[in-house]
């Protein structure tokens, strides 16, 4: 009887202990932090300093995840952009979310994080890069953003007026594919002409120069667009300074709050808001299903709305 029992209580053992073990092994691994590297194009621009503080403010409220954020010191910054996801790759994090300033130079440095076995989420983008194949793309879409500036202008104008473009840096995506669809729609209407198109390089006061020698060579210009808010921004306070406020409306992209507030103010005419708090909470979203082991059902492509605020919707938007 003895034998009998202490043979049950073998077999018991036997049975329960494995799933026992495999349970705490799988609370320790549910428990074990989950490192994220994450990095901007740069922080010249509040939509980045927005995207990454949503990031930081959503891995805080998760205890098993982790994010490392670094930014090279501005948009044409190639090599430190690359030498952040080197050092990324041999950290070995968990993740690695990146919006891209080079797509030709990063990719191979990229794919050595993926054959590392790190997977890699693109930001801002939703065109897929040659040579890679990441595991999600995350963004607006720049050139609808960009038809609706050139619907906006269309619209203001009249389809006649003369206008000056402030333009980020040159070969990115988001200022290439935002060009790309103004013109797609400006370029059916001969009487708006574009005297000047000029980079500014996403930044604020580079944009104010620039527009300042737009205004001695173009004084008769009546619409800019800045490519980006602060270059907007920038603009707006030169053509205040030059006192012709009354005789040049603006457009932004974006949606900054600041650049919101202008437009509610009518120094701003326009912006895109583009809504990078999402783009940040996504990634850590993504970050706590690979973390649970559902990697497989992250989508390829995740595409965050855009709105076009103007003056009669700008008070839905406001802050």
């Amino acid at each position: 009887m003895k034998n009998n029992k202490g043979l049950l209580v073998a077999v018991v053992l036997l049975l329960v202990l494995p799933v026992i073990i495999f349970g705490r092994g799988q609370k320790e691994a549910e428990e074990e932090t989950f490192v994220v590297g994450f990095i901007p194009r740069a922080f010249v621009s509040v939509y980045f300093v927005t995207m990454a503080d949503a990031v930081k403010e959503a891995a805080a409220a998760n205890p098993n995840i982790d994010v490392h954020v670094v930014a090279p010191l501005d948009q044409k910054d190639i090599e430190g952009q690359v030498k952040m996801v080197e050092d990324f790759t041999i950290k070995e994090v968990d993740l690695l979310a990146i919006s891209v300033n080079d797509p030709k130079a990063l990719v191979p440095s990229l794919k050595e994080a993926q054959t590392a076995g790190i997977p890699v989420i693109i930001l801002d983008a939703l065109t897929p890069y040659p040579g890679i194949e990441v595991l999600s793309l995350i963004g607006s879409d720049n050139e609808d953003g960009g038809e609706i500036v050139g619907n906006n202008v269309v619209e203001l104008s009249g389809g006649n007026c003369k206008m000056a473009v402030l333009e980020g840096v040159p070969g990115q995506f988001a200022n290439e594919m935002r060009l790309k669809g103004f013109r797609k729609v400006v370029k059916n209407y001969p009487g708006i002409e574009i005297v000047a198109s000029q980079p500014a390089n996403w930044q604020r006061e580079l944009a104010m120069s620039t527009m300042e020698n737009i205004l001695q060579a173009h004084p008769d210009i009546d619409i800019v667009w800045g490519v980006n808010d602060g270059m907007a921004l920038g603009a707006q306070k030169a053509i205040e300074n030059a006192g012709m406020q009354d005789q040049i409306k603006i457009l932004g992209y974006n949606g900054d709050e600041e650049a919101v507030e202008a437009v509610s103010k009518g120094l701003l005419y326009s912006t895109i808001l583009q809504q990078p708090a999402e783009i940040g909470r996504t990634v850590i979203k993504i970050a706590e299903m690979i973390r649970k082991g559902k990697k497989g059902g992250v989508e390829s492509v995740i595409k965050i709305p855009i709105v076009n605020v103007r003056k009669d919707n700008v008070a839905n938007y406001l802050k």
